[in-house]
Protein backbone atom coordinates (compact mmCIF):
# COMPACT_ATOMS: atom_id res chain seq x y z
CA UNK A 1 0.00 0.00 0.00
CA UNK A 2 1.36 3.43 -0.54
CA UNK A 3 2.12 5.38 3.29
CA UNK A 4 1.60 9.10 2.82
CA UNK A 5 3.74 11.07 5.25
CA UNK A 6 4.51 14.84 5.08
CA UNK A 7 7.94 13.60 6.66
CA UNK A 8 8.62 11.16 4.51
CA UNK A 9 9.18 10.47 0.96
CA UNK A 10 6.49 8.36 -0.66
CA UNK A 11 6.45 4.60 -0.73
CA UNK A 12 4.50 1.69 -2.06
CA UNK A 13 4.45 -2.16 -1.33
CA UNK A 14 2.96 -4.72 -2.91
CA UNK A 15 2.33 -7.91 -2.44
CA UNK A 16 0.82 -11.06 -5.12
CA UNK A 17 -0.25 -13.54 -3.00
CA UNK A 18 -3.41 -12.19 -1.78
CA UNK A 19 -4.15 -12.53 -5.67
CA UNK A 20 -6.74 -14.92 -6.34
CA UNK A 21 -5.91 -17.01 -9.76
CA UNK A 22 -9.38 -15.97 -11.47
CA UNK A 23 -7.74 -12.34 -11.10
CA UNK A 24 -4.79 -11.67 -11.21
CA UNK A 25 -4.48 -11.48 -14.87
CA UNK A 26 -6.83 -8.35 -14.94
CA UNK A 27 -5.50 -6.80 -11.75
CA UNK A 28 -1.85 -6.93 -12.57
CA UNK A 29 -2.76 -5.66 -16.16
CA UNK A 30 -4.67 -2.32 -14.82
CA UNK A 31 -1.60 -1.72 -12.24
CA UNK A 32 0.30 -1.60 -15.44
CA UNK A 33 -2.08 -0.10 -18.19
CA UNK A 34 -1.28 3.84 -17.63
CA UNK A 35 2.03 3.24 -19.28
CA UNK A 36 2.40 -0.16 -20.27
CA UNK A 37 0.87 -3.12 -21.94
CA UNK A 38 1.75 -6.22 -19.38
CA UNK A 39 2.38 -9.40 -21.80
CA UNK A 40 1.18 -12.47 -19.60
CA UNK A 41 1.10 -16.16 -20.60
CA UNK A 42 -1.75 -17.69 -22.51
CA UNK A 43 -5.03 -17.20 -21.30
CA UNK A 44 -6.24 -19.18 -17.96
CA UNK A 45 -5.69 -18.62 -14.32
CA UNK A 46 -2.22 -17.67 -13.30
CA UNK A 47 -0.22 -17.49 -9.86
CA UNK A 48 1.58 -14.61 -8.93
CA UNK A 49 2.69 -16.28 -5.26
CA UNK A 50 5.74 -14.62 -3.98
CA UNK A 51 5.38 -11.62 -6.61
CA UNK A 52 6.27 -8.16 -4.15
CA UNK A 53 7.21 -5.04 -5.39
CA UNK A 54 8.59 -2.26 -3.14
CA UNK A 55 8.83 1.69 -4.35
CA UNK A 56 9.89 4.78 -3.68
CA UNK A 57 9.25 8.32 -5.27
CA UNK A 58 12.14 10.83 -4.46
CA UNK A 59 13.05 14.32 -6.00
CA UNK A 60 11.05 13.77 -8.88
CA UNK A 61 12.61 10.46 -9.77
CA UNK A 62 10.76 6.81 -8.55
CA UNK A 63 12.52 3.31 -8.21
CA UNK A 64 10.60 -0.08 -7.95
CA UNK A 65 12.12 -3.30 -6.68
CA UNK A 66 10.50 -6.43 -7.86
CA UNK A 67 10.29 -10.02 -7.56
CA UNK A 68 8.73 -10.90 -10.32
CA UNK A 69 7.14 -13.67 -12.20
CA UNK A 70 7.48 -14.63 -16.25
CA UNK A 71 6.09 -11.64 -18.11
CA UNK A 72 6.94 -9.58 -21.46
CA UNK A 73 6.36 -5.43 -21.14
CA UNK A 74 5.34 -3.33 -24.42
CA UNK A 75 5.31 0.29 -24.79
CA UNK A 76 4.11 1.33 -28.18
CA UNK A 77 3.18 4.33 -30.38
CA UNK A 78 -0.95 4.52 -28.48
CA UNK A 79 0.74 4.59 -25.08
CA UNK A 80 3.13 6.63 -25.96
CA UNK A 81 0.77 9.54 -27.21
CA UNK A 82 -1.45 8.96 -24.26
CA UNK A 83 0.26 8.59 -21.32
CA UNK A 84 2.79 11.97 -22.67
CA UNK A 85 5.35 11.07 -19.87
CA UNK A 86 8.58 12.47 -20.43
CA UNK A 87 11.11 9.75 -18.84
CA UNK A 88 14.54 7.90 -19.11
CA UNK A 89 13.65 4.54 -17.68
CA UNK A 90 17.04 2.39 -16.15
CA UNK A 91 16.24 -1.39 -15.36
CA UNK A 92 19.11 -3.28 -13.89
CA UNK A 93 18.04 -7.87 -13.60
CA UNK A 94 19.36 -8.71 -9.99
CA UNK A 95 19.02 -12.49 -10.31
CA UNK A 96 16.87 -14.10 -12.82
CA UNK A 97 16.50 -17.13 -14.42
CA UNK A 98 17.26 -16.10 -17.68
CA UNK A 99 17.84 -12.92 -19.61
CA UNK A 100 15.97 -10.27 -20.16
CA UNK A 101 15.29 -9.67 -24.00
CA UNK A 102 14.99 -6.58 -25.57
CA UNK A 103 13.17 -6.14 -29.20
CA UNK A 104 13.64 -2.84 -30.73
CA UNK A 105 11.90 -1.04 -33.76
CA UNK A 106 14.39 -1.76 -36.18
CA UNK A 107 14.88 -5.77 -35.32
CA UNK A 108 18.08 -5.21 -32.90
CA UNK A 109 17.73 -7.64 -30.20
CA UNK A 110 19.83 -6.93 -26.93
CA UNK A 111 19.87 -9.28 -24.06
CA UNK A 112 20.28 -7.83 -20.59
CA UNK A 113 22.19 -10.30 -18.30
CA UNK A 114 21.86 -10.01 -14.44
CA UNK A 115 24.02 -7.06 -13.21
CA UNK A 116 23.67 -5.27 -16.35
CA UNK A 117 21.89 -1.63 -16.16
CA UNK A 118 20.25 -0.72 -19.57
CA UNK A 119 18.78 2.67 -20.66
CA UNK A 120 15.56 2.53 -22.21
CA UNK A 121 13.64 6.45 -23.28
CA UNK A 122 9.78 6.27 -22.44
CA UNK A 123 9.22 8.51 -25.50
CA UNK A 124 10.06 5.34 -27.80
CA UNK A 125 8.97 1.38 -28.53
CA UNK A 126 9.47 -0.28 -25.39
CA UNK A 127 9.34 -4.59 -25.84
CA UNK A 128 10.83 -6.69 -23.17
CA UNK A 129 10.72 -10.86 -22.35
CA UNK A 130 11.62 -10.55 -18.60
CA UNK A 131 12.23 -13.90 -16.89
CA UNK A 132 11.24 -14.67 -13.48
CA UNK A 133 14.17 -13.24 -10.77
CA UNK A 134 14.48 -9.76 -9.07
CA UNK A 135 14.80 -6.29 -10.89
CA UNK A 136 15.01 -2.11 -10.48
CA UNK A 137 13.58 0.00 -12.46
CA UNK A 138 14.88 3.84 -11.94
CA UNK A 139 12.29 6.24 -13.65
CA UNK A 140 14.20 9.45 -14.61
CA UNK A 141 13.12 13.35 -16.23
CA UNK A 142 14.51 13.56 -19.16
CA UNK A 143 15.04 17.51 -18.95
CA UNK A 144 17.11 16.82 -15.08
CA UNK A 145 19.65 13.83 -16.88
CA UNK A 146 19.75 15.70 -20.31
CA UNK A 147 21.34 19.28 -18.09
CA UNK A 148 23.72 16.73 -16.96
CA UNK A 149 25.17 15.56 -20.36
CA UNK A 150 27.91 17.26 -22.29
CA UNK A 151 25.70 16.70 -25.55
CA UNK A 152 22.25 15.14 -26.04
CA UNK A 153 22.36 11.40 -26.60
CA UNK A 154 20.82 8.45 -27.77
CA UNK A 155 20.30 6.49 -25.22
CA UNK A 156 17.45 4.13 -26.07
CA UNK A 157 19.06 0.49 -25.20
CA UNK A 158 22.10 1.81 -24.12
CA UNK A 159 23.74 -0.82 -21.92
CA UNK A 160 26.41 0.69 -19.37
CA UNK A 161 29.29 -1.17 -17.92
CA UNK A 162 32.55 -0.13 -16.06
CA UNK A 163 32.96 0.37 -12.33
CA UNK A 164 30.93 3.41 -11.80
CA UNK A 165 27.86 1.60 -13.35
CA UNK A 166 28.71 -1.51 -10.70
CA UNK A 167 28.37 1.60 -8.04
CA UNK A 168 25.44 2.87 -9.59
CA UNK A 169 23.65 -0.70 -9.02
CA UNK A 170 25.17 -0.85 -5.43
CA UNK A 171 23.49 2.98 -4.95
CA UNK A 172 20.32 1.94 -6.60
CA UNK A 173 20.03 -1.56 -3.61
CA UNK A 174 20.68 0.77 -0.88
CA UNK A 175 17.93 3.72 -1.54
CA UNK A 176 15.74 0.53 -1.85
CA UNK A 177 16.67 -1.07 1.39
CA UNK A 178 17.04 2.36 3.38
CA UNK A 179 15.27 4.46 1.37
CA UNK A 180 11.56 4.67 2.53
CA UNK A 181 12.57 6.94 5.83
CA UNK A 182 13.82 9.83 4.07
CA UNK A 183 12.65 12.97 4.78
CA UNK A 184 11.70 15.32 1.36
CA UNK A 185 14.22 17.04 1.61
CA UNK A 186 17.02 13.72 1.59
CA UNK A 187 15.15 13.03 -0.99
CA UNK A 188 16.14 16.00 -3.24
CA UNK A 189 19.63 15.65 -2.44
CA UNK A 190 19.56 11.68 -2.81
CA UNK A 191 17.75 12.54 -6.76
CA UNK A 192 20.62 14.48 -7.49
CA UNK A 193 23.75 12.20 -6.41
CA UNK A 194 21.92 9.14 -8.26
CA UNK A 195 21.47 12.00 -11.23
CA UNK A 196 25.31 12.52 -10.88
CA UNK A 197 26.01 8.87 -10.78
CA UNK A 198 23.58 8.30 -13.34
CA UNK A 199 25.56 10.89 -15.87
CA UNK A 200 29.18 9.56 -14.68
CA UNK A 201 28.32 6.39 -16.57
CA UNK A 202 26.94 7.88 -19.62
CA UNK A 203 29.77 10.44 -19.80
CA UNK A 204 32.25 8.29 -21.29
CA UNK A 205 29.82 7.30 -23.97
CA UNK A 206 28.97 10.85 -24.77
CA UNK A 207 32.00 11.04 -28.19
CA UNK A 208 30.60 8.17 -29.42
CA UNK A 209 28.99 9.46 -32.63
CA UNK A 210 26.16 7.00 -32.89
CA UNK A 211 24.63 7.77 -29.67
CA UNK A 212 25.39 11.55 -30.33
CA UNK A 213 23.84 11.62 -33.66
CA UNK A 214 21.82 14.81 -33.86
CA UNK A 215 18.40 15.04 -32.34
CA UNK A 216 17.10 18.27 -33.54
CA UNK A 217 13.92 16.97 -34.58
CA UNK A 218 13.35 15.18 -31.45
CA UNK A 219 14.01 18.64 -29.46
CA UNK A 220 11.44 20.46 -32.43
CA UNK A 221 8.24 18.38 -31.29
CA UNK A 222 9.01 18.74 -27.75
CA UNK A 223 9.37 22.54 -28.28
CA UNK A 224 5.90 22.18 -30.35
CA UNK A 225 4.69 20.04 -27.73
CA UNK A 226 4.97 22.91 -24.72
CA UNK A 227 4.15 25.32 -27.50
CA UNK A 228 0.87 24.10 -27.78
CA UNK A 229 0.21 23.13 -24.25
CA UNK A 230 0.39 27.15 -23.91
CA UNK A 231 -2.28 27.43 -26.03
CA UNK A 232 -4.72 24.74 -25.15
CA UNK A 233 -8.01 27.15 -25.07
CA UNK A 234 -7.57 28.11 -28.30
CA UNK A 235 -10.04 26.13 -30.49
CA UNK A 236 -8.45 27.58 -33.80
CA UNK A 237 -5.14 26.77 -32.52
CA UNK A 238 -3.85 25.74 -36.19
CA UNK A 239 -1.31 24.63 -38.37
CA UNK A 240 -0.42 28.03 -39.87
CA UNK A 241 -0.05 29.23 -36.39
CA UNK A 242 2.33 26.49 -35.83
CA UNK A 243 4.01 27.24 -39.20
CA UNK A 244 4.92 30.69 -38.21
CA UNK A 245 5.72 29.75 -34.74
CA UNK A 246 8.78 27.66 -35.36
CA UNK A 247 9.49 28.88 -39.19
CA UNK A 248 8.48 25.46 -40.80
CA UNK A 249 6.64 24.97 -44.04
CA UNK A 250 3.48 22.69 -44.06
CA UNK A 251 5.11 19.76 -45.21
CA UNK A 252 7.73 20.20 -42.83
CA UNK A 253 5.66 20.39 -39.96
CA UNK A 254 3.17 17.44 -41.61
CA UNK A 255 6.68 15.22 -41.76
CA UNK A 256 7.60 15.99 -38.31
CA UNK A 257 4.13 15.17 -36.71
CA UNK A 258 3.56 12.18 -38.72
CA UNK A 259 4.64 9.68 -36.50
CA UNK A 260 2.58 11.38 -33.52
CA UNK A 261 -0.75 10.87 -35.68
CA UNK A 262 -0.18 14.06 -37.79
CA UNK A 263 -0.77 17.59 -36.64
CA UNK A 264 -4.68 17.33 -35.60
CA UNK A 265 -3.81 14.62 -33.01
CA UNK A 266 -1.08 15.62 -32.15
CA UNK A 267 -2.54 19.23 -30.75
CA UNK A 268 -5.82 16.92 -29.17
CA UNK A 269 -4.05 14.27 -27.72
CA UNK A 270 -2.49 17.32 -25.55
CA UNK A 271 -5.55 18.61 -25.07
CA UNK A 272 -7.42 15.30 -23.86
CA UNK A 273 -4.40 14.62 -21.23
CA UNK A 274 -4.39 17.98 -19.84
CA UNK A 275 -8.00 17.66 -19.43
CA UNK A 276 -7.70 13.76 -18.32
CA UNK A 277 -5.10 15.18 -15.91
CA UNK A 278 -7.99 17.77 -14.40
CA UNK A 279 -10.61 15.27 -14.23
CA UNK A 280 -8.57 12.63 -12.66
CA UNK A 281 -7.87 14.95 -9.37
CA UNK A 282 -11.53 15.94 -9.05
CA UNK A 283 -13.32 15.43 -6.09
CA UNK A 284 -16.48 16.86 -6.85
CA UNK A 285 -18.50 17.04 -10.22
CA UNK A 286 -16.79 19.00 -12.87
CA UNK A 287 -19.43 20.64 -15.59
CA UNK A 288 -18.27 18.99 -19.02
CA UNK A 289 -18.67 22.21 -20.60
CA UNK A 290 -16.24 24.41 -18.57
CA UNK A 291 -13.77 21.64 -19.16
CA UNK A 292 -14.56 21.71 -22.95
CA UNK A 293 -14.41 25.62 -22.81
CA UNK A 294 -10.97 25.43 -21.31
CA UNK A 295 -8.73 22.56 -23.49
CA UNK A 296 -10.20 24.25 -26.61
CA UNK A 297 -13.33 21.74 -27.57
CA UNK A 298 -16.41 23.45 -29.16
CA UNK A 299 -18.58 22.08 -27.41
CA UNK A 300 -18.90 18.94 -24.40
CA UNK A 301 -20.23 16.72 -26.57
CA UNK A 302 -17.53 17.08 -28.82
CA UNK A 303 -15.09 16.94 -25.89
CA UNK A 304 -16.93 13.49 -24.88
CA UNK A 305 -16.84 12.07 -28.01
CA UNK A 306 -12.48 12.73 -28.30
CA UNK A 307 -12.28 11.70 -24.95
CA UNK A 308 -13.61 8.21 -25.14
CA UNK A 309 -11.73 7.68 -28.70
CA UNK A 310 -8.36 8.26 -26.92
CA UNK A 311 -8.92 6.59 -23.34
CA UNK A 312 -11.50 3.93 -23.82
CA UNK A 313 -14.03 5.72 -21.13
CA UNK A 314 -16.18 8.59 -21.01
CA UNK A 315 -15.05 11.44 -19.19
CA UNK A 316 -17.61 10.58 -16.07
CA UNK A 317 -15.54 7.93 -15.31
CA UNK A 318 -12.04 9.32 -15.11
CA UNK A 319 -13.23 12.15 -12.49
CA UNK A 320 -11.53 11.39 -8.92
CA UNK A 321 -9.49 8.87 -10.65
CA UNK A 322 -6.80 9.74 -8.00
CA UNK A 323 -8.94 9.28 -5.37
CA UNK A 324 -8.43 8.82 -1.58
CA UNK A 325 -7.34 5.53 -0.90
CA UNK A 326 -10.23 5.13 1.61
CA UNK A 327 -12.50 5.38 -1.24
CA UNK A 328 -12.35 1.98 -2.74
CA UNK A 329 -14.78 0.01 -2.14
CA UNK A 330 -12.44 -3.45 -3.67
CA UNK A 331 -9.26 -3.96 -1.35
CA UNK A 332 -8.20 -5.65 -4.67
CA UNK A 333 -9.52 -3.32 -6.85
CA UNK A 334 -7.78 -0.50 -5.52
CA UNK A 335 -4.40 -2.61 -4.57
CA UNK A 336 -3.99 -2.51 -8.59
CA UNK A 337 -5.28 0.99 -8.76
CA UNK A 338 -2.53 2.63 -6.14
CA UNK A 339 -0.08 1.53 -8.43
CA UNK A 340 -1.05 2.80 -11.31
CA UNK A 341 -1.86 6.16 -9.46
CA UNK A 342 1.34 6.31 -8.07
CA UNK A 343 3.03 6.40 -11.52
CA UNK A 344 0.98 8.88 -12.84
CA UNK A 345 1.28 11.34 -10.55
CA UNK A 346 5.29 10.84 -10.97
CA UNK A 347 4.68 12.69 -14.55
CA UNK A 348 1.71 14.81 -14.06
Amino acid sequence: MIRPHEEKVPSYLFAGDDLPPTQARDLLRERFSANFDLVLPPAGPIRVDGAKHLGLMFGGMAILWRQMYVHGITRGAALIRSSQIDHYILTVSLEQKGPTLHVFDDGRVLEQRAGEPVVLDMARPIHLDIQSGTDLTLFIPRDALDELLPRRLDLHGVKLQGTVAALLIEHLRTVVREGSGLHPAEGQLLSRSTLHLLAACLAPMSNSMALARPQAEHLLVRRIGQYVESRLADPDLSVEQLCAAFDLSRSSLYRLLEPMGGVAAFIRERRLSKAHQLLAGAQERVHLKRVADEFGFRSAAQFSRAFHDQFGYSPSEARGWIAPLADSSSPLQSEARRFATWLYSLHH
